[in-house]
């Protein structure tokens, strides 16, 4: 049966009548769960690796023969595994400031640092998981290290029974007086990511075969764009190495980091009396307000010609989008 054990430990300050401060850890542990992969699955009957084996690579099979009589099957097929076998645990430290009706401003900031780690985020997962759990037990992909959330809503104090322009015409009003401001301000560190390769000499022909070894220099670009992310493999490269024949890369898994996600939404919005009863809204929203272009992670084929190559936006991972504006108005009584 799957399990979750969750941890909150929180402490908050009260600086001043209207804000507060929190800082805390948040965490959970997985045991029993299913599968990080995407189809929550991962081959019971997977291809082991020996090195110097140049026969039937069927013969490899746990279900074939390999292992002993009694799992002589001759089964050469994969077998999915859909079990509660694998295991995950999140651990962060979650801050928040708080500002509440000061001069008609309020905030909420949150800051969050965390890191996720979990079976099957990495290459290969059905030969890690069923051969090699260390191997397979890596950070998440899933999740930036670091997001900021900044969400505030500022009652602007001019205009008719505010703080300025109180007496004000009633016609300059309908023009000037009584806006509200809102937005969300959001940023995101660089998701995580880890190099691969599309071949070598003597690379195994089962398993994890798709991972150089460690270098000694920069994965990283000198000036880092959507054109040259990171660095490919090429003479002169101390980034990365080949494999020795017949063993596996040991490149750690998704600690390199594409681009930051930064995404400004605000909303203008101001409310007409016509008369004692009746009220119109008038309203403005915009999604990405400053049309700001968020990049997806890069090509990551340090053998291919357009390694470090970033030719997506963050639209489908991140929530991310191109300005998009939408006017409303709303008559209440």
């Amino acid at each position: 049966m799957p399990v979750v054990y969750a941890y909150n430990f929180t402490v908050q300050h009260q600086l001043s009548s209207k804000i507060a401060f929190t800082a805390g850890y948040v965490g959970n542990s997985g045991r029993h769960q299913p599968n990080g992969v995407g189809d929550l699955a991962f081959n019971n009957n997977e291809v082991f690796f020996l090195p110097g084996f140049t026969g039937d690579q069927n013969t490899l099979r746990p279900f074939d023969g390999l292992l002993g009589p009694r799992y002589n099957y001759g089964n050469t097929s994969n077998i999915d595994n859909y079990c509660n076998c694998a295991n995950n645990r999140y651990d962060s430290f979650q801050g928040t400031v708080t500002v509440k009706a000061a001069s008609g401003f309020t905030l909420q900031g949150n800051y969050t640092y965390q890191l996720s780690q979990g079976n099957s985020f990495g290459p290969d997962e059905s030969y890690t998981f069923l051969y090699d759990r260390a191997a397979n037990y890596v950070y998440s992909d899933q999740f930036p290290r670091q997001q900021w959330v900044f969400a505030g809503n500022f009652d602007i104090p001019f205009g008719r029974g505010r703080k300025f322009g109180a007496n004000m015409n009633r016609f300059v009003d309908a023009a000037l007086g009584g806006w509200n401001l809102s937005g969300i301000f959001s940023y995101y560190s660089g998701r995580p990511f880890y190099p691969t390769l599309d071949s070598y000499p003597g690379k195994p022909y089962a398993g994890p075969n798709n991972i150089p070894d460690k270098g000694s220099g920069s994965p990283y670009a000198p000036n880092r764009n959507r054109d040259h992310w990171i660095v490919g493999l090429a003479p002169g490269t101390t980034a990365y190495t080949l494999p020795a024949p017949n063993t596996f890369g040991n490149y750690p898994i998704n600690q390199l980091y594409g681009p930051q996600f930064v995404n400004v939404d605000a909303s203008i919005m101001k409310q007409f009396s016509i008369t004692e009863r009746f009220k119109f809204t008038l309203r403005m929203d915009a999604t990405n307000a400053f049309n700001h272009t968020n990049l997806d992670n890069p090509n990551n084929d340090i053998q291919s010609s357009s390694v470090g190559q970033i030719t997506n936006i963050a639209f489908n991972n991140n929530g991310g989008s191109m300005r998009r504006l939408q006017y409303s108005g709303v008559i209440s009584w």
